[in-house]
């Protein structure tokens, strides 16, 4: 996941990946694999997407991946921002896509 991310991100001047970043609200807490936030020098609102990467468990890395977002919806409500957010869990080969 870290050269595809690598790949792509740096074609999104205005994007920038925080991995393994600290991800909480009222409600959640826990450590997000990739998210993807506005380029700033630290993590900011908004954030538009979480991704998981799990070897085989798409049970988990859905799951995980859900409380993700639900994180990053209540932080971007907080700061005023009402987005559609996105999340993937990928083992490499297989791909699940969450909206």
């Amino acid at each position: 996941m870290d050269a595809l991310l690598a790949e792509i991100i740096p074609n999104y001047a205005k994007l920038k990946i925080w991995k393994g970043e600290a991800l909480e609200s009222a409600t959640l807490t826990g450590f997000a694999d990739y998210l993807i936030t506005p380029s700033y020098a630290y993590m900011k609102t908004p954030l538009l997407c979480a991704a998981e990467a799990k070897r085989d468990d798409f049970t988990k890395g859905r799951a995980q991946c859900l409380a993700e977002l639900m994180a990053c919806r209540k932080k971007n409500q907080v700061e005023g921002y009402d987005l559609d957010l996105f999340g993937f869990v990928s083992n490499g080969r297989r791909w699940l896509f969450i909206s």
